[in-house]
This record gives structure tokens, C-alpha cells and sequence, in this order.
């Protein structure tokens, strides 16, 4: 019989039918296990556990599948219980997406040193010269950006919800440059350095607005299937350009300090003719999401005409 302890001590026992706040249920069956689960979900395995049970201890997580889950097959040494199709009710819980975190060079009481990076120096700059209305003076090289910064990763992809098997693809992009080879490479690099530079352009200002992964998720990755009808055997690759862009986009807009954020997007709405630059920017949250949406979109073009090589 596999081995049980009562869990005591708040907050346990967690009550029959405890569901983790924020969790999404999960029917378990045969051949899951904690280790699959995480792994298909990009979470520790650890953590996954004590989300369900706010337990670490193995005596007390079978009790709790035992009990809450209604584990019944046991591991070959019965001294666990293993996930079935037959267990009942037979859920647990996935810890809701969080988003990309990455960490800044710069905490938050070196605000006033800026951030170090060139398009953060291009803002201040402007201000200073008083030309932030007019002309950040940042310069955009696609190649140049996907070749530097953040490495992508699984992890990244699983935030912003694409399958661990698109990276491939995406790494290719970043690895190789723009470089797809055939009769047509330059063709088909204007198209790819196209989506990278959208990708760029809409993930720095996203980055640097500060908005969730759900939201880019639902609003930017959901829409980014390419449909090119003269190369349909190259969409994935366009779609990859996409993606790559947009993540390193993403890590380089949270790179920005708070100052150079409020800069950047007094200079972007004052280029799309909002009347009084910058206030969008400081109540976007309380606008409804397909109104953000459009805003983003706006902005990032006036940063892709403004910067972009």
C-alpha cells in the first residue's frame, strides 16, 4: 500500500475538492505523471506539486492523491501512487500562466541613471535637446538586434503560448539571421525581415507598456499565422520571424526605466496626433482591451517608421 500521512498544520488538511486559486483543471490519465505535466506546461515539477497540495512532503502529497484525486494504481514498488484514466474525480490543477520575467540590469533606485540602453539614451537625449516630440534618434537594425540578447527558450515560447516543438524554428531565425537559402533567398529575406521587424517593434513597445503575457498572447501570438499564398511552405518561418522578434522586442522594452517609458510613448502619441502626448500611455489599463490593442498596434508603427533600417 503506498505510503500516506495526514498532512496537519494550516492550512492543511486542504478540504475535499480544494481547488488552488487561479488553477486550471487538469483530468488526469494514463501515463501522466508530475514530472510530464510540468514539463508540458514549462513549470517546476516542484512547484506544480505544492500548488495542488501546499505540500512538499511525498507521504502527504499521496494522501492528498489518494483522498482529493482518488489515485488508486500504485508504482511497481507500491510505495506511490501513479496518475490513472480510472482515478476519480481525477484532477489537479495547472498554476495559471505567468508572465515573462526578466530581470533588468538596472533596480529601481538607479532610476535616474537610465537604463544603459541605446534606445533609453536616444530618449533622454531628446529630451534634453528638446526634440523628444519630434525625434528619438534611435536606429533599428534587424540582423543586428535578433543577434544579441536574450536567448529563447521553451520557456519563453510556453509563456506566450507556443508549443515547445516551434522552437526550433524561432532559434533558427536568431541563429542563422535571415538566411532561408533557395532561388529565391532575397525575396523571401524581405518577407522574414518584414515579420522580425514587427515582431521588434511591436514587442518593445509591449515591453515597455508593461503588459501581460495573456494579453500578448491573445492579442500579437494569436494573430501571427503567416498566409503568404507565394510561399505557403514558408509560413512557419515567417510566423518564426515573428516570434523571435517579438521576444527579444519584449525583453528589450522592459528594459527601460520608468522615465524613458514615459519618453518613449510621449514621443509615439505625439507622432499618431493624440492631443495631449503621454496621457494614454498613463491610464492604457483602464481602456478596454481591443482599445489597447489598436494603441500598441498605432504605436509600434510610428516606432518602426521612426527608427527602422
Amino acid at each position: 500500500m503506498a505510503i500516506e500521512k495526514t498532512p496537519k498544520g494550516a492550512p492543511h488538511p486542504l478540504p475535499l475538492g480544494y481547488a488552488p486559486p487561479g488553477g486550471i483543471a487538469y483530468r488526469v490519465k494514463d501515463g501522466d505523471s508530475w514530472k510530464t505535466l510540468a514539463l508540458s506546461w514549462f513549470i517546476n515539477v516542484e512547484y506544480l506539486v505544492w500548488f495542488n497540495f501546499q505540500t512538499s512532503n511525498p507521504d502527504e502529497v499521496n494522501w492528498y492523491l489518494h483522498r482529493n484525486v482518488g489515485c488508486t494504481k500504485q508504482t511497481p514498488d507500491r510505495r506511490n501512487y501513479v496518475f490513472s484514466s480510472s482515478d476519480r474525480p481525477g484532477v489537479i490543477y495547472r498554476p495559471p500562466p505567468k508572465p515573462i520575467v526578466f530581470k533588468d540590469a538596472i533596480d529601481e533606485f538607479n532610476e535616474n541613471m537610465g537604463s544603459g540602453t541605446d534606445l533609453g539614451k536616444a530618449l533622454q537625449a531628446a529630451d534634453q535637446s528638446g526634440a523628444i516630440y519630434d525625434y528619438i534618434g534611435f536606429s533599428l537594425n534587424v540582423s543586428d538586434f535578433l543577434m544579441t540578447g536574450l536567448a529563447i527558450s521553451a520557456v519563453e515560447l510556453g509563456a506566450i503560448g507556443l508549443a515547445a516543438d516551434f522552437l526550433g524554428a524561432v532559434t533558427a531565425v536568431v541563429g542563422l539571421g535571415l538566411t532561408l537559402g533557395g532561388p529565391h533567398l532575397g525575396a523571401l529575406n524581405d518577407i522574414k525581415k518584414d515579420k522580425a521587424l514587427s515582431g521588434i517593434t511591436q514587442g518593445i513597445v509591449l515591453g515597455a507598456a508593461r503588459e501581460t503575457n495573456g494579453f500578448i498572447r491573445g492579442n500579437f501570438v494569436a494573430g501571427s499565422e503567416d498566409y503568404n499564398v507565394d510561399y505557403p511552405e514558408q509560413r512557419r518561418n515567417f510566423q518564426a520571424a515573428y516570434i523571435a522578434g517579438l521576444l527579444k522586442g519584449l525583453d528589450y522594452g522592459k528594459r527601460l526605466t520608468r522615465r524613458e517609458r514615459s519618453l518613449l510613448f510621449k514621443n509615439l502619441e505625439k507622432q499618431a496626433g493624440y492631443a495631449n502626448p503621454g496621457d494614454f500611455y498613463m491610464n492604457r489599463f483602464a481602456k478596454p482591451e481591443r482599445v489597447r490593442r489598436d494603441y500598441y498596434i498605432e504605436c509600434a508603427a510610428k516606432f518602426r517608421k521612426e527608427t527602422a533600417q
